[in-house]
């Protein structure tokens, strides 16, 4: 990789890391005499499979001129140790760095929180969120909301319901950070607590179909 045209380089890179024997992960750099490890990521990072992709930067304006890049993916045994990498760049440095390990808590039917981690790089102003049923298109539709922590709840949800929702960092005038996400949620249903007894002391429910 030239780096010649790039004033403070960057590589950009998506991974997943989900089974009991993921090994580690390590991202080593080559100046034309030594090879240089950058990055460790260590242990599984998925949940499951379904989860999303982690977004990965590594600061490389140490480096310039011509480097060699290489990904060293270490498995402690079987297929459950498989590491998986797509959409790798070499980048100018982003004027505003994406959130990471996003993720949701759902509190009752109709409220859930939301959470990410900051950035690994720079300090956003806040952070943008935008919430709707599962399937919506970020850029067209959905409801937003601005925290200026690593967390927002929301209210007024629709019980039994899959939600997903994306979020952003802002860091000042016109510059934001890529959507992360989908990340998904679903409301609960829940029957409503009973109010009256029929004078023997116990309580009568009757619960329908779910």
């Amino acid at each position: 990789m030239d780096l010649t045209s790039l004033t403070t380089p960057f590589l950009e890179f998506y991974y997943h890391m989900f089974g009991s024997q993921i090994g580690s992960l390590s991202v080593q750099v080559f100046n034309g005499t030594t090879w240089s490890n950058e990055l460790t990521i260590t242990g599984a990072q998925q949940a499951s499979q379904a989860s999303a992709w982690n977004q990965q930067y590594v600061d490389l304006s140490s480096y310039s001129g011509v480097i060699k890049l290489r990904f060293v993916a270490i498995s402690n045994g079987s297929y459950e140790g498989d590491i998986c990498l797509d959409d790798i760049s070499v980048i100018e440095s982003p004027a505003c760095f994406s959130p990471t390990m996003a993720g949701a808590t759902v509190n009752t039917s109709t409220t859930a929180t939301l959470s990410w981690s900051a950035p690994l790089f720079g300090t956003p102003t806040s952070y943008i969120v935008r919430y709707d049923t599962a399937g919506f298109d970020p850029l067209v539709t959905g409801t937003n909301v601005v925290s200026s922590s690593l967390s927002t709840s929301l209210t007024g949800l629709t019980a039994k319901t899959n939600y997903e929702y994306y979020v952003r960092s802002y860091c000042g005038g016109t510059d934001s950070s890529a959507w992360v996400g989908p990340i998904s949620f679903y409301t609960w249903y829940c029957v409503p607590a009973p109010t009256s007894t029929d004078g023997s002391g116990i309580t009568n429910v009757t619960i329908g179909t779910i």
